[in-house]
């Protein structure tokens, strides 16, 4: 029976506006020959379009799709759209396109960034002020700002869709009070697979605002060069309602056919001879156009009609040195009663025979005398070997990212693999430090064995002693390491500490901390330790009990600037033997000099009271009295 597939399906529909014959790739009806007789093939590519290389203008039957179509799109005056989707390949002045533009003074094209110019020039023109790669339906000036609705849709099914572009009652320019008040209905369809372009116009009035009302209605191609226009309106003004026109490709078409047998290139044409060697699948595949391919398949059968045999090793070999393995003489074709001859087993005509390592050949004879022989190598695996392939230790001594990978050669696959963590993988990962043991067997149950140990290292810091000082000292850790390898230093918390990434940091609190010194290696491996710096606190301020501000430049001021590193102050006041404050402050850069409000305080006893805190942020109160002498 002759199997054909058309590519384009055995569609028996036409295009809406014009008809078409299905596309049909004829070929060769199925066959059997003989072994090593040659085949010609064969193919006739039927109906196919022509191609866009040129065109010709044909009046049609008026026959719109819906003006307003599922994709609206809003343009300004003299705009045009992004790209939009055509939705299948459509050819074009012998080139393939899969997107378009839609221009507001009614073009499309199939190129960005044409020139938005309003008409007033005569087709073909290569000048640059028109669009090029242009279907013009017509080309004029119009306004989409006023009203009217651009759109389009895409209709029917493949291979025959059409994607149908309209302008609905879109006002020319100034259409406004001082306009003309008219609107052009029109639209433009495209046609897959014939590349057929249609315009069909329901109204086109004459506005001459601009340009004298004139219009073009045509086809422009990428280089101004060749156009295909409506006689009489090419640049000019005139009036259309309800009429239509074709632009049918009229090029000639080129074909090429290529042939391929069980998927595989073999030539090309439309006659090939061909020798096959066995049942085989052959397929032709024509292109033709810009970018459409039709095919068709058919299946051959050759039938070679003599003796033959084959051996098949039913069994193999279980181990290095066994005589195990089990052949099984396999008759094809032929006239029985068959005799068979094994050329080192003395029992003779027997199918099955079992054997060791070696070469063996077996003699085929039928009744009509026809022979065949047949020979077999039988092999014995290699003693089972497994060695590793990949073996990473942990990157840390407490890390689990250590891996194992095995090879195994020889015996017989698939191997199992026995680890003593439980695991059944030829590799494994996520290893910590410690010992492994795997045992592999393979199908025939032959063992090897391999052990693995893994110490990474453990990388260890000591940071040092722990320190107790003053606020406003500073101490200077001596850490000690286990390694000579590069490492990277840092000390938590960055606080109040000169080369927080050095070994050797200077550390001056201002409270009790607790510093952590934590190293890293290049490997990213981390240890760390800690280290306590207890800072003493004041609480008991050893302040002298007298002062002389005679401002002889000695002992003039009554101030804490002693304590500048020791203390916060929140509070230093004096009062009279009266109670009554006269100095106050809460910097300890500031000092009572023995006035008050300027004036001079009389030699006496004074009350101080002091309220600060100390260097782990306690709260203390100190008074005591200050005898002011001159």
């Amino acid at each position: 029976m002759r199997s054909a597939a058309i590519f384009i399906g055995l569609l028996l529909c036409f295009l809406q506006s014009r008809a078409q014959s299905v596309v049909e790739l004829v070929i060769n009806n199925d066959t059997t020959i003989c072994a090593g007789s040659p085949l010609n093939l064969h193919a006739n590519l039927m109906n196919a379009p022509s191609a866009t290389q040129s065109y010709s203008v044909q009046g049609i039957s008026f026959n719109p799709d819906p003006y307003i179509g599922a994709n609206s799109v809003t343009l300004g005056d003299d705009d045009q759209t992004r790209a939009l989707n055509i939705g299948f390949d459509f050819c074009f002045f012998g080139n393939g396109y899969q997107q378009f533009y839609i221009g507001s003074n009614g073009w499309i094209s199939f190129s960005a960034n044409q020139p938005n110019s309003w008409a007033g020039f005569t087709l073909p023109n290569a000048s640059g002020f028109v669009p090029q790669t242009v279907i013009m339906a017509p080309w004029q000036d119009l306004d989409p700002r006023w009203g009217g609705t651009i759109s389009y849709a895409i209709y029917g099914n493949a291979p025959y869709r059409r994607l149908v572009v309209s302008y609905n009652q879109v006002p020319h320019y100034a259409a406004g009070a001082n306009g003309c008040g008219v609107t052009t209905t029109t639209q433009i369809k495209l046609f897959e697979t014939s590349n057929i372009i249609e315009v069909h116009l329901l109204n086109k009035p004459i506005c001459t605002v601009w340009n004298n009302g004139n219009a073009t209605e045509g086809i422009h191609n990428s280089t101004g060069t060749i156009a295909n226009v409506i006689a009489g309106r090419n640049n000019s003004t005139w009036t259309a309602n309800g009429d239509a026109y074709a632009f049918l490709p009229n090029g000639i078409q080129s074909q090429s056919i290529n042939w391929y047998a069980n998927g595989n290139w073999i030539g090309s044409g439309a006659n090939l001879n061909y020798t096959p060697i066995q049942s085989q699948t052959i397929k032709a595949i024509a292109q033709f156009g810009c970018t459409n391919t039709l095919f068709d398949t058919a299946t051959f059968k050759v039938n070679i009609d003599q003796t033959a045999i084959s051996i098949q090793q039913i069994k193999s070999i279980s181990c290095n040195g066994v005589k195990d393995a089990i052949l099984l003489a396999n008759v094809n074709n032929g006239i029985p009663p068959f005799n068979l001859n094994w050329n080192t087993i003395p029992v003779q005509n027997n199918a099955s025979i079992t054997v060791g390592m070696g070469a063996y050949t077996v003699h085929l004879s039928d009744s009509l005398g026809c022979t065949a022989t047949a020979t077999i190598n039988v092999s014995q695996p290699a003693k089972i070997n497994a060695s590793p392939i990949v073996t990473i230790p942990p990157t840390c001594s407490y890390s689990k990212d250590g891996m194992i990978t095995l090879s195994c050669s020889g015996g017989t696959a698939p191997y199992q693999y026995v680890w003593n963590t439980g695991l059944n993988a030829q590799h494994i990962d996520n290893l910590e430090n410690g010992d492994y043991h795997v045992v592999v067997e393979d199908a025939n149950h032959c063992k090897d064995s391999l052990d693995f140990h893994f110490n990474t290292p453990l990388l260890q810091v000591y940071a040092g002693l722990d320190y107790a000082i003053f606020a406003g000292e500073s101490v200077h850790p001596e850490p000690l390491l286990n390694t000579n390898t590069p490492l990277t230093y840092s000390w938590t918390p960055e606080i109040n500490i000169l080369g927080e990434h050095s070994l050797h940091p200077i550390l001056t609190p201002h409270k009790t901390t607790n510093y952590t010194l934590t190293v890293q290696d290049m490997k990213g491996c981390k240890a760390s330790d800690e280290l306590t710096v207890v800072v003493k606190v004041m609480t008991d301020l050893p302040i002298y009990n007298a002062f002389t501000p005679n401002k002889d430049g000695n002992n003039d001021v009554f101030s804490l600037k002693m304590f500048n590193d020791k203390i916060q102050l929140e509070d230093f006041s004096i009062y009279n033997r009266y109670g009554q404050k006269i100095f106050a402050t809460r910097s300890l850069q500031e000092g009572w000099d023995g006035t008050f409000q300027g004036e001079e305080q009389e030699i006496g006893t004074y009350i101080y009271e002091i309220r600060f805190l100390d260097a782990n942020g306690d709260e203390h109160i100190k008074k005591g009295d200050i005898i002011l002498m001159r």
